[in-house]
């Protein structure tokens, strides 16, 4: 368990000390600040508008349903043509 732990602590210096590194080019922190702003303003705009928010959730949870629905058809149509050859196999 220590040993794992100590390997999490690890890589977690190394992410941080690599982040920090990355940022000493202008470049980066320019696009970091710019995707921080970014996201701000899509997190501040979700809080306000939750309704919207769901109407999404709704959207695709619809959009899951209907491609379970329709790969489900799919394999029970599958099943009733191979249990047919498998008849007509054994009639032969």
């Amino acid at each position: 368990m220590k040993k794992n732990f100590f390997m999490l602590k690890m890589i977690g210096i190394g992410a941080v000390s690599g982040a920090l590194i990355s940022l000493l080019d202008p470049e980066v922190r320019k696009d970091c600040k710019e995707t921080i702003r970014s996201c701000k303003k899509q997190v501040t705009y979700s809080i306000e508008h939750p309704a919207e928010m769901m109407g999404y959730c709704r959207e695709g949870l619809d959009v899951v349903t209907n491609v379970t629905k329709d790969t489900l058809d799919m394999t029970i149509y599958a099943m009733d043509k191979l249990e047919d050859v498998i008849d007509n196999i054994d009639i032969k």
